[in-house]
């Protein structure tokens, strides 16, 4: 087992985390009905014109990822 538990968190890293999420909850709690409508309409938009492309882009990043696990690069360590 590592001391993953004992090392600090990184302020900047946190602090940008904590950032983005609330610049994108907070519109989303504020004006639900306008954004609901707009993710709703962006769906729709990507399943209607970009489905077979969406598609593929997910089964290539799939495969991509059981080649780079299954193949000779599977052994390498991430991190410490």
């Amino acid at each position: 087992m590592s001391d993953n538990h004992n090392k600090p968190i990184d302020k900047t890293i946190f602090s940008m985390a904590v950032l983005s999420v609330l610049l994108v909850s907070i519109p989303m709690m504020m004006f639900s009905d306008t954004i609901g409508a707009a993710i709703i309409n962006v769906y729709d938009f990507v399943a209607i014109n970009l489905g077979i492309v969406f598609q593929w882009a997910a089964i290539f990043c799939v495969g991509f990822m059981f080649w780079l696990a299954f193949g000779k690069y599977g052994n390498i360590k991430l991190g410490q």
